[in-house]
């Protein structure tokens, strides 16, 4: 379960300051420092450690920069397919990151997206779909934290390396949202490029 204590990931630490890793317990009180912080910004799903109910999740995903928490995700069963980079927020030490496809400026989309997409692949349904949301509602940003993503996906020039062009609009969770298709291997290969060591943190999960 996303809260299932599966802390790892101890090794990585010796080998870069950028630690990925699933959910501990230890990283609670860590994640409602943080929540006060997404509060402040309008992000209502990461507001406080109970709306993000990781319960839920089967897969909480990390990123610690320097020590200091950097990005959260997770990834959820929704009917017969999966949805990643839920609850995704990031903090002022994300890792900084460019490239030429849109997911490659955005951490989580490096650092968790793969490692949530692997997971349920070799643990729940190797054929599995996934996934990824926005919400419909894009005229006040910080009302919704996704909101400026869904605005950035819809106007942005730069080509996407995994997500799948024309959303569908589902209504997920009370919420309308827009529910962008993923490639699964496109994704995976764009972590694995990134991370030299991406074999050595999926192991830690």
């Amino acid at each position: 379960m996303g809260t299932e204590d599966r802390d790892k990931s101890s090794e990585q630490s010796n080998k870069t300051s950028i630690v990925i890793k699933s959910f501990s317990v230890q990283d609670i009180p860590t994640i409602k420092k943080w929540c006060e912080y997404w509060d402040e910004r309008g992000i209502v799903n990461n507001s406080s450690f109970d709306e993000l109910r990781l319960e839920r999740l089967l897969l909480t995903l990390l990123t610690y920069n320097n020590g200091e928490l950097a990005a959260i995700s997770g990834v959820e069963r929704v009917d017969d397919e999966y949805r990643i980079l839920v609850r995704a927020a990031t903090t002022p030490h994300r890792p900084r990151i460019r490239g030429k496809y849109i997911e490659e400026m955005l951490w989580p989309w490096i650092g968790h997206a793969s490692f949530e997409i692997q997971y349920v692949l070799d643990n729940i349904d190797a054929s599995a779909n996934f996934f990824t949301t926005t919400t419909v509602d894009d005229t006040n940003g910080r009302t919704r934290g996704s909101d400026r993503t869904s605005h950035m996906l819809f106007n942005t020039k730069r080509p996407f390396r995994c997500l799948q062009k024309n959303p569908k609009k589902i209504t997920l969770w009370n919420v309308e949202q827009w529910a962008w298709y993923v490639d699964p291997h496109k994704c995976i290969e764009m972590g694995q490029e990134h991370l030299p060591n991406w074999q050595e943190i999926y192991d830690s999960l």
